[in-house]
């Protein structure tokens, strides 16, 4: 199972890339989404571009 601070996935997901997930070394804790949306597990203390979830507002636009 993976979470986050709301949610909790069950590793039954099927989207993962071939032989995933490893654990390889016993120490890939975390997720990271390919470019195809695929998921891999990793080591935690790796670098990669992330996805921010926050509250939107509301707006008006107008033409004129």
């Amino acid at each position: 199972m993976w979470a986050n601070s709301k949610k909790h996935f069950n590793n039954a997901y099927t989207r993962w890339v071939k032989g995933e997930p490893n654990n390889f070394g016993g120490s890939e804790n975390c997720l990271h989404l390919s470019l195809n949306w695929d998921c891999n597990d990793v080591v935690c203390w790796k670098l990669f571009n992330f996805i921010c979830e926050k509250t939107g507002y509301n707006s008006i636009v107008s033409r004129h």
